[in-house]
């Protein structure tokens, strides 16, 4: 099972998930991209089984992929938000992601999640 993991370019924020997924969760195949990257990616019929590791950190990353949930489907989807935002988490959960952590949270949990996923 593949992991794609989305983060802005501007990665500062998400360094330490980006490091620590890849080791604690082993066997598996990570690929970071950014969101024309990603989408690319979910377009691709040879991608197989995935599982979709989301951090975002804005409104507009957001509502971005919101537009294109319909790609999301078919796996499961984890995200991780910036902030404790009550708009921002009704909105991720329309994603319907199989869990929602926030970048504060204990990122050993986020992998658990991750590996029970596969």
């Amino acid at each position: 099972m593949k992991i794609l993991i989305y983060t802005h370019p501007d990665k500062r924020n998400s360094s330490s998930y980006l490091k620590t997924i890849p080791e604690k969760v082993p066997a598996t195949t990570v690929a970071v991209f950014d969101f024309k990257g990603f989408f690319d990616m979910l377009r691709s019929e040879r991608i197989g089984q995935v599982i979709a590791v989301l951090m975002i950190s804005s409104d507009q990353e957001l509502e971005d992929f919101i537009a294109i949930k319909g790609l999301l489907y078919d796996g499961p989807v984890v995200i991780i938000l910036l902030d404790y935002e009550d708009s921002m988490i009704s909105r991720a959960l329309s994603l319907k992601p199989k869990f929602l952590a926030f970048r504060r949270n204990d990122i050993d949990a986020v992998c658990e999640v991750i590996k029970k996923l596969i």
